[in-house]
């Protein structure tokens, strides 16, 4: 599988005695996406929000063209190389997508706004639910940090585009944010629009 836009791992290193997995990749000098936004102030612009989010649903349709659905995607996870292009990564809860599969729901005690609601509450994962934490992730890039908002957005309940900046960006992640998996807008549509 390759894309510009999924973090490569060039070697795989095992540590027998302590039984641990070391995993080699290219270095991203930027962190992920949360420090690149804080490196930034918060205060992206639509064109860099917009050449950062393609970068992440191109990762998101060669992962769809191989028939993976990566069911982790969040900010610590878009690692930024030093050129700004962002490297979906850490594919430990990814799987094959074949029909619908069961995946057990976050451990962490800490909200995670950026798991779709049939993944966290019916433990079920389906192509769409990647779509869902990719509109959140949008949600980020523009700026949307309050906890309530966040919630409430995970609940189907959108603030108004209005009163926000970036709101044609807005708008597109919303609509990948539904809370019926088959309503929501496919990477490729997003594509279309931004591109």
């Amino acid at each position: 599988m390759k894309s510009p836009n999924i973090l490569i791992y060039n070697e795989i290193l095992c540590d027998e005695k302590e039984n641990q997995l070391f995993f080699v990749s290219e270095y991203c000098s930027a962190g992920n996406l949360n420090l690149y936004i804080e490196q930034n102030n918060n205060n992206l612009t639509d064109l860099q929000i917009a050449q950062i989010f393609t970068g992440i649903l191109k990762g998101l349709l060669t992962l769809r063209e191989n028939d993976l659905i990566h069911a982790d995607l969040k900010p610590e996870n878009v690692l930024m190389s030093s050129s700004g292009n962002p490297l979906i990564a850490d594919f430990g809860l990814a799987m094959i997508f074949i029909g619908k599969k069961k995946v057990p729901a976050s451990s962490s005690s800490e909200p995670n706004f950026f798991m779709a609601m049939e993944q966290e509450v019916l433990q079920k994962v389906v192509p769409e639910t990647d779509y869902y934490s990719a509109g959140m992730l949008l949600c980020k890039l523009c700026g949307c940090n309050d906890p309530v908002e966040l919630f409430q957005m995970k609940s189907g309940v959108f603030p108004q585009i209005s009163l926000k900046n970036h709101s044609e960006l807005l708008r597109l992640a919303f609509s990948m944010m539904g809370t019926n998996p088959n309503q929501r807008e496919s990477p490729k549509n997003i594509l279309s629009v931004i591109e």
